[in-house]
């Protein structure tokens, strides 16, 4: 019994944390009113108590995480995963992984392309283009086949830049996924093993960055939630709303690290937690946040079938002393959550000033 639980507890723990913050998953610039020219709250503000210990959470999670991958029934069951997984993908489709992510994409653009005025995502708007609409039906048509996706990939950058030159740098800053996914579409329509498996790597890395800056969010503008916490109470599960956003902003900020530093068990429990808190939010926000969040969530499936790619091999080998590697990944966390606080004020004063000179 006490191995059984042993066993599974981490994912038991990862899905009740998943459950708890599914709102904080739905992208508040699509559901309630936001404006970024407010300044965010001050660094000291942020730092309070509650955030300090939840901190401590964190990294406790982390460690233990990483400690997990390492110890004998976390490689127990990460051989067996391995095992299963070859066996899947060796009756499946060949590049059924990125056929997977290109079809999902294919069902985002045409969605987006049919509605008209959305240039990525529905915040991101256009009026009288008739040139968003002719690269979106571009997109779609090379969708259609892995070899000209390469196309779609290119248009996917077109479109990204679009929105960055029309709403700024620092607010597509949300939106590093697209980057890499047309990276990825690029990279994997040459049909290369080299090529796909470094389009993948792109691609954790990608999703990794999206998830962290949304997370910085949820900490610096908590009350863009708010609204919708108060038409849904019962998402909070009794905790306060700045409590709930902060917790819910590390329930993130911890999954998205793990997509890059996790190697093994915990790999998984990333992988389809971030998922599952994906899916479940599409309960409350429906068709908008299921268009909207197709094609991370066909990543996140993909990823999870795929495995960990050479960044996840990179920090597993970071040390030969299991509890040496779990301290120095704890650091290196930290380490991260610092740098992203400093980049997100940072890019912002930066695009501040660029605002003011024009």
């Amino acid at each position: 019994m006490l191995k059984c639980l042993k066993k599974t507890l981490p994912l038991l723990c990862a899905i009740f944390i998943g459950c708890i913050s599914s709102q904080a998953f739905a992208h508040v610039k699509w559901f309630a009113p936001y404006d970024i020219l407010l300044a965010p709250r001050d660094i000291l503000t942020v730092l309070t108590p509650a955030f300090a210990l939840i901190t401590l959470g964190s990294v406790c999670c982390v460690f233990f995480l990483s400690l997990l991958d390492t110890s004998r029934a976390g490689l127990y069951m990460d051989n067996r995963i391995n095992h299963y997984r070859d066996i899947l993908l060796a009756r499946l489709p060949m590049n059924v992984c990125a056929r997977v992510i290109r079809h999902s994409l294919l069902i985002f653009f045409t969605s987006i392309w049919a509605l008209g005025g959305i240039i990525l995502t529905p915040e991101l708007k256009y009026e009288n283009s008739i040139l968003v609409g002719a690269i979106q039906l571009m997109i779609i048509i090379s969708l259609f086949s892995e070899r000209s996706a390469k196309y779609a990939g290119i248009g996917i950058l077109l479109l990204w830049a679009y929105s960055a030159y029309h709403y700024g740098f620092f607010h597509v800053s949300d939106y590093t996924i697209f980057i890499g996914l047309a990276v990825f579409l690029i990279l994997s329509s040459y049909q290369k093993p080299q090529l796909t498996t470094l389009g993948f790597t792109l691609l954790y890395i990608a999703i990794s960055i999206t998830l962290q800056w949304a997370s910085i969010e949820k900490f610096v503008y908590p009350e863009w939630s708010f609204p919708l916490l108060t038409e849904r109470p019962y998402l909070t599960m009794g905790f306060g709303n700045e409590n709930f956003m902060i917790m819910a902003g590390f329930v993130e900020f911890v999954f998205a690290f793990l997509l890059i530093a996790a190697g093994g068990i915990s790999f998984l429990i990333t992988t389809l937690g971030l998922a599952l808190i994906f899916i479940l939010a599409i309960f409350d926000f429906g068709k908008i946040d299921a268009i909207g969040h197709l094609a991370i969530i066909a990543s996140l499936l993909v990823m999870a079938l795929y495995g960990p790619t050479s960044i996840n091999t990179g920090f597993s080998r970071i040390h030969k002393n299991r509890w040496v590697k779990a301290t120095l990944i704890s650091v290196i966390y930290c380490a991260s959550l610092a740098l992203f606080f400093a980049l997100y004020y940072g890019i912002r004063s930066t695009w501040l000033m660029t605002s003011a000179s024009h």
